[in-house]
């Protein structure tokens, strides 16, 4: 399902005038540090849902400078731009890994990893600037806007075969940042600084906090009769040519859900009821 818009920020909030970053007219224009956070309580009395982020921003243009792509495109990993965590319960902040996915002229998309929220459960995710890379806030001009969906995941074969029904959700979507002090980051001790906080909710595409997220389709397996069954058991050419096929129409039916049989890290499995 469709959630809401995203913006992730490590810029000033104006631009600056010549002269010193800290004095003057500059001295207002700090820098900001601002990422998205999704709330979501699975409603489910008795099911634990599985779930992924899928975050779409429009692609640059064919040949950008990668100092531009680094700007404004999602740069998954420890050296990249863009970073995502998962919490719930005792466990704070726990990283999810980030995968590209389908990429057109148009448009991106990245992944995360799947994470659980337990019956009645309440997790949070958030897609964060990666400031464990130190360019990040030195460069201060990073500007990346897209949307986010909210997905089920497959957990195993049976739900493969059998599909995930629709689950219902409660979310909330903010937007938190920090004004950070000019003189911040310093190696000055004794220096006291100066932080500023702000966040607001984000507007859900669906108009509601309550949501209904989209079921998994299953497969389909043949049940073939007695009688077929018993002469490809006379016939072992037969039986391997029926295999092949079947292994054939399997794949083709699998590969529209792949995209949703996403890795879990084992930390990321809610605590037991």
């Amino acid at each position: 399902m469709l959630v809401s818009t995203f913006e992730l920020l490590v810029k000033r909030i104006a631009p600056l005038a010549p002269g010193p970053v800290d004095a003057g007219p500059n001295a207002a224009f700090r820098r900001v540090v601002q990422g998205y956070f999704l709330i979501i309580t699975n409603l489910n009395p008795s099911r634990t849902a599985n779930f992924f982020l899928q975050f779409t921003i429009p692609s640059l243009p064919a040949g950008s400078p990668p100092n531009v792509v680094f700007n404004r495109e999602i740069v998954p990993g420890a050296a990249g731009n863009a970073r995502t965590g998962f919490d719930v319960a005792a466990q704070n902040n726990v990283p999810l890994a980030l995968n590209p996915g389908t990429a057109t002229p148009n448009f991106k998309e990245f992944n995360t990893v799947r994470f659980s929220a337990g019956p009645l459960q309440t997790v949070s995710v958030n897609l964060l600037p990666n400031l464990g890379n130190p360019s990040v806030l030195a460069n201060e001009n990073l500007e990346i806007r897209g949307s986010v969906e909210l997905i089920q995941a497959y957990t195993s074969l049976r739900e493969i075969i059998n599909g995930v029904p629709a689950t219902d959700v409660l979310l909330s979507a903010e937007t938190r940042g920090t004004f950070l002090d000019n003189e911040y980051p310093t190696a000055t001790p004794g220096v006291e600084l100066d932080f500023d906080q702000i966040n607001y909710g984000l507007p859900l595409a669906s108009g509601n906090g309550r949501n209904t997220v989209e079921s998994l389709p299953g497969i389909f397996l043949p049940v073939f009769p007695t009688s077929f069954t018993t002469a490809l058991a006379l016939d072992s050419q037969l039986l391997e040519e029926a295999r092949k096929d079947l292994i054939v129409n399997l794949n083709a039916e699998l590969a529209p859900l792949r995209l949703a049989v996403q890795p879990l890290d084992p930390q990321q499995q809610p605590p037991a009821a």
